[in-house]
């Protein structure tokens, strides 16, 4: 499952194409009332088949990175509240890491330490680990896509990318993608990663907020074993899971 927060901007993208999704969301057993709700829960699924579906039938190869340039911070809900806290961007990449499954639990992304293609960088991976056999390369763009904005907003300056990987061959010119994201891209990779500068892992983020922290930690301890993410087998459980409508979340 996934929170329908993560498919913001897809009627939008649609609205832009002058394409009626209704068939297709009906098609996949998605309702225009769930999407307009943040903190419904999806079929990750029903998402990524509506995703490529969609692409080719609006005749949209870049919808992903698309519907991205429509999402921030604000679609993690409490984990963006959780980045937000963090004193450096290792700690964003942490946090993010730790609790993703509060925005989908199908969803993972890690940091390795040293970049297997650069010197003095690091990759942060992204997994989208259901067992599906469709294409999954318009989430995958969209995902990298919305980690790439938000990582950049959280960075503002320190944000250095030096490449991003696709686990798959693009759909429209490789000069699209490297427009979005400012940096070149490599294709057919292994696993779908941000490629970034340690200087930028080391960095503190602009949005950095003591009173964010406080009520994160709160929300951790009260939540979790403990801060480093033992959790409880009922929270990661999408079901079990109140999604917290009174916390502001800072937007971009």
């Amino acid at each position: 499952m996934v929170h329908a927060s993560g498919i913001r901007g897809y009627l939008e993208v649609m609205q832009d194409l002058n394409f009626d999704p209704k068939p297709l969301l009906a098609q996949h057993e998605i309702t225009l009332e769930q999407i307009r709700q943040d903190d419904a829960w999806l079929d990750q699924k029903s998402v990524i088949d509506l995703y490529e579906h969609t692409a080719y039938l609006a005749r949209c190869p870049d919808l992903g990175l698309r519907i991205s340039k429509h999402q921030d911070i604000s679609i993690l809900g409490i984990l963006g509240l959780i980045m937000q806290s963090a004193s450096s961007m290792r700690g964003v990449i942490d946090y993010t890491s730790d609790f993703l499954f509060l925005h989908g639990p199908g969803l993972a992304i890690s940091l390795k330490e040293q970049s297997s293609l650069f010197e003095d960088a690091i990759d942060v991976i992204f997994e989208i680990r259901i067992n599906s056999y469709v294409p999954q390369r318009q989430t995958i763009d969209n995902c990298l896509g919305t980690t790439h904005r938000i990582l950049k907003w959280l960075a503002a300056e320190n944000y250095e990318l030096k490449a991003v990987s696709l686990p798959h061959m693009p759909l429209v010119s490789i000069k699209e993608y490297q427009r979005f994201f400012g940096a070149p891209i490599l294709i057919n990779q292994n696993r779908a990663a941000l490629h970034l500068s340690r200087h930028t892992l080391d960095s503190q983020p602009h949005s950095t907020n003591p009173a964010l922290r406080e009520i994160a930690e709160d929300y951790i301890h009260r939540y979790f074993r403990n801060p480093a993410g033992k959790v409880s087998a009922n929270v990661r459980k999408p079901s079990a899971f109140i999604y917290p409508h009174h916390v502001q979340i800072k937007y971009m």
